[in-house]
């Protein structure tokens, strides 16, 4: 649920707005006047949003050397390569 509050109103009621984001996982937004507002979430939808981030730039990655392999840019490594840090073009 999203909540929107001013921030005097955000810091009469600070107990409960933090009860609010922490414990009921609501979103709760606190605008200032001629400022930019502000975002109070819990930590576990911090954790999400972060783990969402990650993931989604690994995704990007991912879907660039599947682009990169069906071009054909790919080089050939064998064990022994790895083994002795070169690799199949040297």
């Amino acid at each position: 649920m999203l909540e929107v509050l001013n921030y005097s109103e955000a810091r009469r009621s600070l107990k409960s707005v933090l009860e609010s984001a922490a414990d009921r996982e609501n979103t709760v937004v606190i605008t200032r006047e001629n400022r930019s507002s502000a975002v109070l979430i819990s930590l576990n939808r911090l954790n999400e949003l972060e783990r969402a981030e990650k993931n989604e730039a690994y995704l990007k990655m991912l879907r660039q050397s599947e682009q990169e392999a069906q071009a054909g840019k790919t080089v050939s490594v064998t064990l022994d390569d790895l083994e002795t840090g070169t690799t199949g073009g040297e």
